[in-house]
């Protein structure tokens, strides 16, 4: 009896061993189920008495409905005539899915919670998705993502969602929507809108106006309804400190003034930026390639502003309308960016733009890493006029960059243009320790090699500097996307 029981309590060991993370405190375990899919941790219920009720406490609730349709029916193809039975069926067991999670969630609060609705033959409709924003609001959710709701635009989402006080982050995705009169988000920190459509006549610069504690706003794809757009975009929030604003074509002006803003990137017409916002921004990206318009002079001016107004940056990225910006015969005259260390060019091979680089660079003394992207000039024949030789009087100053470490050239065409740049570059780059220099693809094997002949002829100030050159390898700069994430 006494080797049996040795025997039963060595097997029971065994068991306790293979089966550790159950004895796990029941935080720890919520934590885990926390990274997988919402079906997979509610099937963790049936595996012993101590997973029964853990997936019910849950404070991260992600429901995604493309996830739950493959698990649930695999790949599968439908005939027209299958389809609206089977519309009406799917679409009704996700919501059913979701409304029996939430059903037997045991009411603690909910950190965050999702609903990405991206399965767009069977789609959700927006009393399912009023009922769980209800639901996430009533439990005190502090981060809110609602993706894609299947109605015409000018849905109105719950009222309760607009005046959440506990909400910290929400973001919006893919859906139309009716504000409602009231709005207000006392502890919001973060927003995102993307393609998003607004049909209430300016009822987002209410919604701006009523985020006092906002830091961070993304902007993506939207269409905003401001008074038939007549009136601008405002965007007047003081505690805001990273803005990206990304193919806002659709609007005319957007006026902003954000005396804390920190981080900018803009990927559509220039906006109207307070110099009390452009002083305080330390990193900015600003895109923009479209330049035939009725309004070129005046969106010109506007992009000689910002340039002119970024007297403390850190981090600067330029498209190459920004740059063209700089040759135009404005009175406003650059700065010196005492403060820029590393800069992100993106230009065409032609001879303005080139000067324009090279008076921005006489007035950036501590620059440290320099990155060029040469645009192929038969992509912007359609959009661009190169305006008559520029030859500003700053183009013959002296000047040394003392602290460029690095720099790095891709698409490389060869054009003499590219020449002075480099031959600038060697002369005064006193400092450099790698050049990296990447060949277009559309650079013959020839011409590649006769430019590098005539490059390693160039007077070179800088005699440790390790000099590559190669295939271009570049990958679509996503410089201006970087922010989407905060």
């Amino acid at each position: 009896m006494e080797m049996e029981s040795t025997g039963f309590d060595h097997h029971k060991c065994i068991r306790m061993e293979m089966d550790r993370i159950s004895n796990l405190p029941e935080p720890i375990r919520s934590h885990i189920l926390d990274f997988l899919p919402m079906e997979d941790a509610f099937r963790t219920s049936i595996l012993s008495r101590q997973w029964r009720y853990v997936c019910f406490s849950l404070s991260n609730l992600t429901f995604d409905q493309h996830s739950f349709m493959q698990k649930n029916y695999g790949d599968f193809d439908l005939n027209f005539d299958q389809f609206s039975f089977m519309q009406k069926k799917n679409s009704g067991e996700y919501a059913d899915f979701v409304n029996r999670i939430l059903s037997h969630h045991d009411g603690s609060a909910i950190i965050n919670f999702e609903v990405n609705n991206n399965d767009y033959i069977y789609p959700v409709f927006v009393p399912d998705v009023n009922a769980w924003i209800s639901y996430a609001v009533n439990h005190n959710v502090q981060k809110l993502r609602i993706h894609g709701v299947s109605t015409k635009y000018g849905a109105e989402l719950s009222g309760d969602l607009f005046t959440c006080i506990s909400l910290t982050s929400l973001t919006l995705e893919k859906l139309g929507l009716d504000l409602p009169r009231t709005v207000g988000f006392p502890l919001l920190k973060t927003l995102k809108l993307d393609d998003v459509y607004i049909t209430c006549e300016n009822s987002i610069n209410k919604l701006f106006s009523n985020c006092p504690v906002l830091e961070n706003l993304a902007i993506r794809r939207c269409n905003f309804l401001t008074f038939n757009y007549r009136e601008p975009l405002k965007i007047f929030v003081p505690n805001l400190k990273r803005l990206s604003l990304l193919f806002m074509h659709s609007h005319m002006k957007t006026n902003i003034s954000a005396p804390n803003l920190k981080q900018f990137a803009c990927l559509g017409l220039p906006p109207d930026i307070s110099l009390e916002t452009l002083l305080s921004l330390r990193t900015a990206s600003l895109t923009w390639s479209v330049t035939r318009s009725d309004q070129r002079a005046s969106y010109i001016h506007s992009a000689h502003k910002i340039v002119a107004g970024l007297h403390n940056v850190t981090e600067l990225c330029l498209y190459n309308f920004y740059i063209e910006a700089i040759t135009s015969r404005d009175q406003v005259c650059l700065p010196t960016y005492s403060t820029l260390k590393h800069l992100h060019l993106h230009m065409l091979p032609i001879e303005n733009q080139v000067q324009a680089v090279i008076v921005l660079l006489k007035r950036t003394p501590n620059l440290q890493t320099l990155g060029i992207y040469v645009l192929m000039r038969d992509t912007m024949q359609d959009t661009l006029v190169e305006k008559e030789y520029w030859q500003p009087q700053e183009l013959y100053s002296a000047h040394t960059l003392d602290h460029l470490k690095l720099l790095k050239i891709e698409s490389f065409q060869g054009t003499e243009s590219e020449f002075r740049l480099l031959r600038h570059l060697f002369e005064n780059g006193n400092a450099i320790e790698r050049m990296n220099i990447c060949y277009s693809k559309e650079m013959t094997e020839a011409g590649r090699t006769g430019f590098s002949e005539k490059l390693m002829k160039l007077a070179r100030a800088s005699t440790e500097v390790e000099i590559s050159a190669g295939d271009d390898s570049y990958k679509p700069h996503l410089h201006a996307f970087k922010w989407l994430t905060f």
